[in-house]
């Protein structure tokens, strides 16, 4: 009876041992998380077109055309040599995601006209506009358009009639770090 007390208590001593050590070499391990994604939205726009002084008087100023604040439109008539139509407006990044100029797109003044009518477009303070420009959240840069009747042309060589001038900007912006370049870390 005495060794089967024996055997009884080391058996009970054993598998506490063994309880013992079977706790020791496990771990439990927990991460608790949770993410929330905020409300993205992509939101570059024009803003606030300001006419500069000395300009022609616009039979259509210009005006922004659209709900999402990405066209703008006018309508001038230069009507001789030195007449020039300009105006400021603001490019906006309201969104909450960073931007780059991915390209920007000039139409061509016709070749019939391009010796009597100039057109520029770039920032009013940073100058000539590039790809890769950055337009971060929060941020708005202003832009300078100027159509112009060159000043070096003789009158008699202007168009006779009405001559429409097509005239078109496009800015294409991707999300930062998409820009082709990568001119801006």
């Amino acid at each position: 009876m005495k060794n089967k007390k024996m055997l009884f208590v080391l058996v009970a001593v054993m598998l506490l041992f063994l309880g013992m050590g079977f706790a020791a070499g496990r771990a439990d391990l927990k991460i608790n998380g949770r993410a929330v994604m905020d409300d993205m939205k992509w939101d570059i726009h024009f803003a606030n077109i300001q006419e500069r002084e000395g300009s022609v008087v616009a039979s259509t100023p210009a005006y922004i055309t659209n709900v999402s604040k990405t066209d703008i439109q006018f309508v001038v008539d230069l009507l001789e040599l030195g007449d020039v139509y300009e105006f400021d407006v603001d490019i906006v990044n309201d969104g909450t995601i960073d931007a780059v100029l991915n390209s920007i797109e000039k139409s061509e003044i016709p070749d019939d006209l391009k010796n009597y009518v100039e057109y520029t477009v770039e920032y009013t303070t940073l100058g000539e506009i590039h790809q890769c420009d950055d337009l971060n959240v929060g941020v708005s840069k202003k832009v300078h358009v100027k159509l112009k009747v060159k000043d070096d042309v003789n009158a008699s060589d202007l168009p006779k009639n009405d001559t429409p001038v097509p005239f078109e900007v496009r800015f294409n912006y991707v999300q930062s770090g998409e820009c082709p370049l990568n001119l801006n870390p």
